[in-house]
């Protein structure tokens, strides 16, 4: 799906000073906000962005976004790692 984002001419120059790539930028605060609001997982906005997951989660820490990991998560991995004799 395409989407257009309409800008005035003056906030449009503005946002292209700060961030010369105007579109990335668009695209990246739009995937930030989906994790943040829990419509797509941090797999799938580095898919969307074409970055590795480990980028994803530098530019999610960037703009203060935690992926909520609990206890239960840790337990969870710890048996993995377990089982995997790690």
């Amino acid at each position: 799906m395409q989407v257009t984002v309409e800008l005035p001419d003056e906030i449009a120059r503005r946002l292209a000073a700060k961030q010369p790539d105007l579109f990335r930028a668009v695209l990246e605060a739009t995937a930030i906000e989906a994790v943040r609001g829990g419509v797509i997982s941090a797999g799938k906005a580095a898919e969307m962005l074409g970055v590795s997951r480990d980028t994803m989660d530098g530019i999610l820490k960037r703009a203060e976004v935690y992926l909520g990991y609990t206890l239960e998560d840790l337990e969870r991995d710890r048996e993995t790692h377990r089982g995997l004799g790690i």
